[in-house]
């Protein structure tokens, strides 16, 4: 009894933080910048982000929510709100779970976390570094797209070993992100360093990135994910022993031989993860391979069922992530990105030369800017003026270059950075985990 009056007290003031911000932000004056959009854009943001954050209702809920607001209080027009649906990432993030779907429907999944479990054992964290390792490759292989396979696979051993809703899917989940996402800091990630090195060029022609100087100049940032993972493993430890390796040698040989919907999954899978190696020779997008490949594999012919992979696809969390990538087009639509830039370049250039002061401020200019704009929309407005900083400082450009890819990782929310929205979105980590 005394606990469920904890949760409700609990559940109470968390509604009372969530409405009562808002409604200081829209009691703020306004100013020339501070005008009714921005008012409302503030307070619809943070209104959304603290139900997301407190986990008060449903996902798909509050991405409806924030759409709707910034339609209703005419915060920016309908094709900005709206831009989301027109691009490519929602469409690739259906494909991934169709993908996921396929392969768990199968059975495949569960094969391959009893070939995972029986060669590693039932050590915990030689698990998390087996994850991370496998995360790291397919992020070179794939061109940083490898985090929706790893979020797969990660997925079905959770499920396998009915770990999820446990700190032990916690671990295996970071394992994901950071061997899958934040690896794009100290390996050559094609999709990052193609938005940074263009911009640079508007400042100084012929600057490249090479996957050698990517690799050769950032290899420490792999020692500090290694440590993070670490302490996650450990802060996260799971609560009881996993099975040990003969029960999984077991598992796996109970299995027999493979089905023929096994080996059709394993197919659909070899094909996307030869064609997101391939992108350079045959020139179609990791968009396209996402967004068509699942879906021709449901046909009948491929011996799934489509009805039943559909049906364990959370079509409801897509309005969540369309809500949170509207953020960032509405933020830049309002100018956003130019403010913080106006205010924060001249800090930077100001600071006598101090490289703690310069990338400090960086660090605070990026870290500010993901609350409300997607890390590519930031690499592409503040790369010039960051290279302008250093060619007036005399400095080296390419510290400047890697942290800006470095800073983006420095989330709180998953809806900061669309990568591990996707990976949160697959419920292996609930949002305070993740915070």
């Amino acid at each position: 009894m005394a606990s469920a009056l904890q949760k409700i007290g609990a559940a109470r003031v968390k509604w009372i933080i969530t409405v009562t911000i808002p409604i200081v932000l829209l009691l703020i004056p306004q100013t020339t910048f501070y005008a009714y959009p921005v008012k409302c854009f503030f307070a619809i943001t943070v209104f959304s982000i603290l139900l997301a954050a407190f986990e008060l209702v449903p996902s798909a809920l509050i991405g409806l929510l924030l759409t709707g607001m910034y339609l209703a209080f005419n915060v920016a027009p309908v094709n900005i709100i709206m831009s989301p649906w027109l691009g490519t990432t929602l469409y690739m993030v259906l494909g991934g779970y169709a993908l996921a779907g396929i392969l768990d429907k199968s059975g495949i999944l569960k094969r391959i976390s009893y070939v995972l479990m029986s060669k590693v054992g039932s050590n915990y964290m030689v698990i998390l570094f087996a994850l991370f390792f496998t995360g790291v490759i397919l992020t070179i292989l794939t061109f940083g797209r490898g985090y929706i396979i790893l979020a797969a696979l990660c997925l079905g051993l959770c499920r396998s070993l009915d770990l999820l809703n446990t700190r032990a899917s916690v671990g295996i989940c970071w394992a994901c992100m950071l061997g899958a996402i934040s690896a794009k800091t100290f390996v050559y990630c094609v999709s990052m360093y193609a938005v940074i090195v263009g911009a640079a060029n508007g400042i100084l022609d012929g600057f490249n990135v090479t996957f050698f100087q990517a690799i050769g100049h950032n290899w420490p940032m792999m020692l500090v994910s290694m440590f993070i993972l670490f302490v996650i493993g450990k802060w996260y430890n799971a609560e009881g022993a996993l099975e040990g390796r003969a029960y999984f040698i077991q598992k796996r040989q109970a299995l027999g031989p493979m089905t023929s919907k096994e080996k059709s999954a394993a197919v659909v899978l070899l094909i996307v993860f030869t064609l997101l190696c391939t992108e350079s020779l045959h020139g179609i997008s990791n968009a396209v391979v996402f967004m068509l490949v699942p879906w021709l594999a449901m046909l009948p012919i491929f011996g799934h069922d489509a009805k039943e992979v559909l049906g364990s696809i959370n079509f409801g969390i897509m309005f969540f992530i369309a809500g949170c990538l509207s953020i960032g087009t509405v933020a830049a639509s309002l100018g956003f990105g130019d403010l913080l830039t106006t205010v924060f370049t001249p800090i930077i250039a100001n600071s006598g030369n101090n490289p703690f002061v310069i990338f400090g401020g960086i660090f605070a200019i990026v870290f500010f800017l993901n609350f409300l704009m997607t890390p590519m929309a930031i690499w592409g407005l503040f790369t010039a003026p960051a290279m302008q900083i250093a060619l007036d400082l005399g400095m080296n450009v390419r510290p400047f270059v890697y942290a800006l890819g470095h800073c983006a990782e420095a989330v709180i929310m998953p809806y900061e950075y669309t990568p591990y929205l996707i990976v949160y979105s697959f419920g292996m980590i609930s949002m305070q985990d993740f915070i």
